[in-house]
Order: structure tokens, then sequence, then C-alpha cells
């Protein structure tokens, strides 16, 4: 005859009941842990987002009725300006402009004086000449350069430094910047 099988997936005794009691203890350990931490988290996320709020409030420009009145308008305007001219000033090509004045270089010439106007495109070129000669020939060159038009002696006069003489000049001219 056969031998009936018995089959009891329960444990019997108390051993089986006090594992139990300690997976449930470390399960319900465990959640209060993650619940412990999700609130400390949440805490120091208020307290980042409420530092980032002061942060942004201090870095907003301050403005006492929410817009600007005509005269902070007016100075704010004529600021850019100011900026975009010396912007534009910057932008022209220097340096070749001034080995052109240095090609015209005359024997008797000495110049002491370079006045740029870059947003009216003028210049103002101040030096002494030995003699009227050195002049005339100094504003030939000049006028034969590319990057000046409209050349002329604005003023002039002579000079008697250490017993010696000298014409002293200022010449005018239009620049003419290369494209």
């Amino acid at each position: 005859m056969r031998a009936s099988l018995r089959m009891n997936f329960a444990t019997e005794g108390p051993a089986g009941g006090r594992r139990g009691l300690i997976v449930l203890s470390l399960g319900i350990a465990l959640a209060l842990g993650c619940g412990l931490t999700h609130v400390h988290l949440q805490r120091e996320i208020q307290i980042a987002e409420a530092r980032a709020d002061v942060l942004a409030r201090r870095a907003a420009p301050r403005m006492d009725s929410g817009a600007l009145d005509e005269g902070r308008l007016r100075a704010l305007r004529q600021r850019i300006e100011a900026s975009n001219r010396v912007i534009a000033a910057l932008d022209h090509p220097w340096i070749r402009f001034f080995d052109e004045i240095e090609s015209a270089h005359v024997r008797g010439i000495v110049l002491t004086a370079l006045d740029p106007d870059a947003e009216k495109l003028g210049v103002h070129l101040a030096g002494e000449a030995a003699d009227r000669e050195a002049l005339a020939r100094y504003l030939e060159r000049l006028g034969a350069l590319a990057s000046l038009s409209d050349v002329r002696l604005s003023q002039h006069e002579w000079r008697e430094h250490q017993g010696k003489t000298a014409l002293r000049f200022v010449v005018s001219a239009r620049w003419v910047p290369s494209t």
C-alpha cells in the first residue's frame, strides 16, 4: 500500500513566529527611516528655495515704483550712447592710420600732437616746423595720403624757444577710413 504524503508549509512552533516578528520589525524600521529621510530632504529643499529667493531679490535691479522715471531713463540713454561712442572709436583701424601719418614725415617737422575724432572723422595735427618750406612739403605729403582729405593749415605762429625759432602749426583734415 502506498504511504500518503502530507505537506504542511506552515511552520510549527514558536521559532517561526519569532522570525516573522524580526522581519516585520526590520521592515517597519526601514519604512520609518525612509519617511524621516524624506521629511529631512523636504526641509532642506525649502531652505534652499528660500535662499534662492533672497539671492534673486538682491540681484534684481532696485526700482522704487516698479518703473524707471524720466530722469533715470535719460541718464541710462546717455550712458548707453557714450558706451556706443567708445565702442565705435575702438573699432577704427588706428594702427594703419598712425602708420600712414608717420609715412608723411618730412625732415624739419616735429609732430607734437595728434587728435583724431573718430565720431566726426576729423583729425588735428599739431607740430613744429624748422621753416615754411618744410611745412609746405609736409602739407603736400599729408594731402597725398589716401586716408586724409581736405588737409588745410588751420593755425600757425612763429615761436622762439631757447634762442631758436620754430613755426608752430595745427593742421586740420578729414579722415577717410579705409574699407
